[in-house]
């Protein structure tokens, strides 16, 4: 019985030892690549944009300590990409005739009433100049469509966002 205790913890030891890892030194695992929409934009996915901690060492919080370099290069590649993503909107200004800047999130839980996503959970969307959405409350499914940013915004050494879109559109989805 004791050689098994020995090679159980040997297993282990092992398996501890190559979660903590820095994530530099960890396997590169890369999503396949997005698909093509109709109109000609990547189609971006909650999946693929949350695939990764920011930082591992502070991966439960909303506003992670800056980690420099962590960011995947799949991700990296989709600064300044023409895409399209489905999410829902959360206004963060409102006149009744629409929004000119929201935060686009996987589901209609974040935030809310639901859990706080992880910074690479959500997009901060500002419309064209001048344009803005029609009237959408919070929690509606839409389609945006527009140029995605992969920008680290830093507060005091916290990351207080990552991605961004200027939007050429939103569609409200059925």
């Amino acid at each position: 019985m004791a050689p098994m205790r020995l090679m159980i913890c040997l297993v282990a030891g092992l398996l501890m030892s190559l979660a903590v890892l820095p994530a530099q030194q960890r396997p590169a695992w890369e999503p396949p690549s997005p698909r093509i929409s109709p109109a000609g934009l990547l189609i971006l996915d909650w999946m693929r944009l949350g695939s990764f901690d920011y930082n591992p060492l502070d991966w439960d919080t909303p506003t992670p300590k800056r980690a420099g370099g962590l960011v995947p290069p799949y991700i990296r590649k989709l600064d300044g990409a023409p895409v399209e993503i489905v999410g829902n909107i959360l206004p963060l200004d409102f006149d009744g005739g629409g929004s000119y800047e929201f935060i686009l999130n996987a589901t209609v839980d974040a935030c809310g009433f639901g859990g706080v996503p992880r910074i690479n959970e959500w997009i901060h969307v500002q419309m064209k100049p001048r344009e803005k959405t029609r009237p959408l409350k919070p929690g509606h499914e839409v389609l945006v469509r527009g140029v995605f940013r992969v920008r680290e915004v830093v507060d005091r050494d916290r990351l207080t966002g990552l991605y961004a879109m200027v939007a050429d559109s939103v569609t409200a989805r059925p």
